[in-house]
C-alpha cells in the first residue's frame, strides 16, 4: 500500500486500518523501506527547512541555524527516529506475554512503525516554527497505540490500557534521547539549553 494512503487510512479510520494491518503478510525490511523511512523523514526536513531557512522569528527571519548543522541534525534525528522504531517494536515484543498477549516482532513492528504516523505527519509544522506548537497534533499517536496495540498483539482488552500506557513510557524516554542525541549536532548557541 502506499505510504501517504495508509497514513491517511490511519488517521480518519484508525480500528479499520490497524484490522487491514493485522491481516496483511509483510516483513521489516518492507515496512522499513515502504512507510517508516518515507513517513519518518517528515519531521527531520521539515525541522531543518525550519530552522535553517525560515527562522524562529514570529513570521521567520528570526535565528537560524546554520546550513551545515542543520543538515547534521537531520540526519542525525532521521537516522536516530529509525532505531528507535526498531528499539520499540522490539519492546512492544518482549512485554507483550507480561499483558497476556503473544509474541511476535514483525506485529510488534508494524505497531511501532504505524502508531507514530500522527507524530511523523504533525511534524510538518515544524516547518513554520512560529506554528511549531501544532506539532501536539502528533499526540493523536497515543490513541492510534491505544487502538493498535490490542489487536496486533493479541492482549486481552482490560490489559490493554496498562500495556498502552507502559509502552507509551517508553517510547517518551526513547524519544527524549534520541531528540537530545540529534540536538547535540547543533551548536549550543542555537539549540537553546
Amino acid at each position: 500500500m502506499n505510504a501517504l494512503l495508509r497514513a491517511k487510512a490511519l488517521l480518519v479510520a484508525p480500528t479499520v486500518a490497524w484490522e487491514e494491518i493485522a491481516g496483511e503478510r509483510t516483513s521489516v525490511p518492507q515496512l522499513y523501506l515502504g512507510y517508516v523511512a518515507v513517513v519518518a523523514a517528515i519531521p527531520a526536513v521539515a525541522y531543518f527547512v525550519g530552522f535553517s531557512f525560515v527562522g524562529t522569528g514570529l513570521l521567520g527571519g528570526g535565528q537560524r541555524v546554520p546550513f551545515a548543522h542543520g543538515v547534521a541534525h537531520m540526519v542525525a534525528l532521521y537516522v536516530l527516529t529509525l532505531g528507535l522504531v526498531y528499539a520499540l517494536a522490539a519492546l512492544v515484543n518482549a512485554l507483550a506475554p507480561g499483558f497476556g498477549g503473544e509474541r511476535d516482532f514483525v506485529r510488534a513492528f508494524k505497531v511501532a512503525s504505524y502508531a507514530p504516523t500522527a507524530f511523523w505527519l504533525a511534524g510538518l509544522f515544524y516547518a513554520l516554527p512560529a506554528l511549531s506548537i501544532l506539532a501536539l497534533a502528533g499526540l493523536y499517536s497515543l490513541y492510534l497505540l491505544h487502538v493498535g496495540l490490542p489487536r496486533l498483539m493479541n492482549v486481552p482488552g482490560e490489559r490493554a490500557l496498562p500495556y498502552t500506557f507502559v509502552i507509551v513510557l517508553a517510547a517518551i524516554v526513547l524519544g527524549v534521547g534520541a531528540d537530545v542525541l540529534a540536538a547535540l549536532m547543533i551548536p549550543a548557541q542555537y539549540r537553546g539549553f
